[in-house]
């Protein structure tokens, strides 16, 4: 039984007495006050000289020094080392007349180390003639908490000492209970084995299997019992699938429940350092909800930036074994990859020829362009009213800014503002069509149309009909062809209208949603705001302007439940990368997507800090990926984040694997 005590009990402290006298207790366990240790140091004298550990959990490193134990017990040294809290002592035990009785006797030895003293305690184990009961087969009763047990009687004139030699795979034994209790039963007495149901092995029905015990029992030294349990059909019900921490959240908790008429054995797997989740497994009884259960996050241990995990619930339910949890925190990132914007950036425009990065802003007001290869500003051109929005023409010699009220028409090769033209609208939207023409849309009213403006000489053009869009409308045109594409945004349904830049005319309209929308790199695709692949030639190809024939080819799939659209999409380097909303308030932060562009399946999530901290003297505030775009060379990408409660902007650069 020596092989049994050593490998079941660790570090217990047993406050348990048999045989001996009523003094005992006050002779051998009240001492002086001394720190007390812990230890396995509990031998029979029937036992070979074999090796001990006790441990010190106050010290770590050092030298000690037993200085006193009782007579019965021997050790190789009396001097030696403790590494970790741990020393290992080799130890035997002397037959002592006075212990003639079965029992557990209890005593200190005193370690002496740092120079303090500690009160170890050991026991001289006298086993006696134990004999093991065991109702063979059986079915396993259960605990309070849905546990099973394995009931167990010592009907001898000994210490019965137990070990579990093998069980079936759908059985563990509770370790901790274990060590609680011991693993001694005194004469006349029953135990109940603590088990637990191993959810990674156990399914529903009707479980069986054999436990072999290992006994001090020597008329009976091994034991074969067939045991069953009947677990029935639980059903897992659960809603949450995300929990977030945010950015101060320290405690959330989860509750899940039992639909089914069996037991539920649920084990959370897979959980990071930072995490804790108390209680980590259970049973949930039939037709019942679980106790709360809590997840922690211990924001000391979160690396900087965004931390994510993805959490398992292993059950029994057949129908779902394994139900996978995101567990999100932020904290301030390293802010080394992160350039702070001067303004409030209203659009912007990428040129990948160049890496350049055109935007505008208001508070100053400005165009600002950026090389994101060397991080660096390469002009700024001061503009005389706040920018609605942007457009640049594909040559990149000309840009038009909208304003409320205005146009100004800037020449980027000498980085000029050439005009400030007046309008009768304030404009929403804006787009380049040929040489120096521009088209727009106007911000308010229920009906509108299509407006032109030459930027060499401000001449206008309305296109005659009025009618087609609305107040809130998106103009873009097709790279690298004759044709512009636009949605109202106001109305329902949005449309999807195609317009011939030549003849500045409506080609053609599809009475279908498609509220905003993005092209690829060469232009022959669309992609739309609910994640719709379009041939672009569907559109302009037709002349249909009644109700077009426009069908989907294909869907992005950003691989996520819940959808509340997107933010902006850009296509370069046979990837796109997509900003989505996570919800219809404008108070939680977008998520990146790479998506491959030829299926359109979901790569990666890219993660980017959304906890900014400019410095160690100001507060930290939470950021919302607004653009996106990939450089030249495909090796990374700028992001431009606004702040989610104020209008702070900077651009975070993210290397690409």
């Amino acid at each position: 039984m020596q092989r049994i005590v050593k490998n079941t009990i660790l570090f217990s402290v047993l406050y348990i007495l048999a045989g001996c006298s009523d003094n005992f207790l006050d002779e051998n366990l009240s001492q002086d006050s001394y720190p007390v240790g812990l230890s396995n140091i509990y031998i029979s004298p029937e036992w070979e000289s074999s090796d001990y550990i006790f441990r010190l959990s106050s010290i770590k490193d050092v030298d000690y020094e037993i200085i006193s134990k009782p007579s019965w017990l021997n050790v190789d040294s009396i001097h030696g080392h403790l590494s970790d809290s741990i020393a290992v002592v080799n130890c035997s035990v002397t037959t002592n007349s006075s212990f003639s009785e079965a029992g557990v006797y209890m005593d200190f030895m005193t370690v002496k180390a740092t120079g303090i003293n500690y009160k170890v305690p050991v026991a001289y184990i006298n086993e006696g003639n134990p004999i093991v009961q065991v109702q063979n087969p059986q079915t396993l009763s259960l605990d309070y908490y849905g546990n099973p047990v394995l009931l167990i009687q010592n009907t001898g004139l000994g210490i019965l000492i137990w070990e579990i030699v093998s069980m079936p795979d759908w059985l563990v034994l509770d370790i901790s209970k274990v060590e609680s209790t011991g693993i001694y039963i005194f004469p006349y007495t029953s135990y109940s084995i603590p088990l637990l149901i191993n959810p990674d092995q156990t399914s529903s029905g009707i479980l069986t299997g054999t436990i072999v015990l290992a006994t001090n029992d020597k008329d009976h030294p091994r034991v074969n019992i067939g045991v069953t349990v009947n677990m029935g059909t639980p059903q897992l019900i659960i809603n949450t699938n995300e929990i977030n921490f945010y950015s101060i959240e320290t405690s959330i908790s989860l509750a899940f429940s039992n639909s089914g008429n069996g037991r539920l054995v649920w084990a959370f797997d897979d959980i990071p350092e930072w995490l804790t989740i108390s209680p980590s497994n259970g049973i949930c009884n039939p037709y019942s909800y679980s106790s709360s259960i809590v997840f922690s996050c211990d924001r000391t241990k979160l690396a900087p930036g965004p931390n994510s995990a993805i959490v398992k619930l292993k059950t029994n339910d057949n129908t779902r074994p394994s139900y996978s949890i995101i567990v999100t925190a932020v904290t301030p990132g390293d802010n080394a990859n992160i350039r702070a914007v001067d303004g409030d950036v209203i659009d912007a425009v990428f040129n990948k020829s160049t890496n350049t990065l055109y935007y505008v802003t208001t508070s100053p007001n400005m165009l600002v362009a950026y090389d994101i290869s060397t991080k660096t500003v390469l002009n700024e051109i001061a503009l005389s009213k706040a920018p609605t929005c942007l457009a640049i023409s594909e040559d990149w010699a000309t840009a038009a800014v909208g304003h409320n009220g205005y146009i100004s028409a800037i020449n980027l090769s000498n980085n000029t503002l050439k005009a400030t033209y007046t309008l009768d609208y304030s404009v929403n939207d804006i787009s380049w069509g040929e040489n120096d023409w521009f088209c727009y849309t106007q911000k308010g009213g229920s009906f509108s149309s299509l407006h032109w403006i030459n930027t060499a000489d401000g001449i206008l053009y309305n296109d005659p009909d009025a009618y087609s869009l609305d107040g809130s409308s998106i103009v873009k045109k097709v790279p690298n062809q004759a044709y512009l594409i636009a949605t109202r945004n106001g109305t329902s349904p949005s449309g999807f209208f195609s317009y011939d830049i030549a003849l500045k005319s409506k080609k053609s309209y599809s009475h279908m949603d498609l509220t905003n929308f993005w092209f690829s790199e060469n232009g022959d695709y669309i992609f739309a705001n609910n994640l719709n692949v379009y041939r672009t030639t569907s559109s302009t190809g037709s002349n249909d302007t009644f109700d077009a024939d426009i069908n989907s080819i294909g869907k992005i799939n950003i691989g996520s439940e819940n959808y509340y659209g997107l933010q902006h999409i850009y296509h370069g380097n046979n990837n796109l990368w997509v900003i989505k909303k996570e919800s219809y308030f404008s108070d939680v932060s977008t998520s990146i997507y790479q998506v491959e562009d030829n299926d359109y399946t979901l790569v990666k999530k890219i993660d980017y800090i959304i906890l900014y901290q400019p410095n160690e003297q100001t507060n930290p505030f939470n950021l919302s990926a607004n653009f996106v775009y990939a450089n030249k060379e495909g090796t990374e990408i700028v992001v431009l984040c606004k702040g989610l409660n104020n209008n702070s902007w900077v651009m975070q650069f993210i290397a690409l694997n």
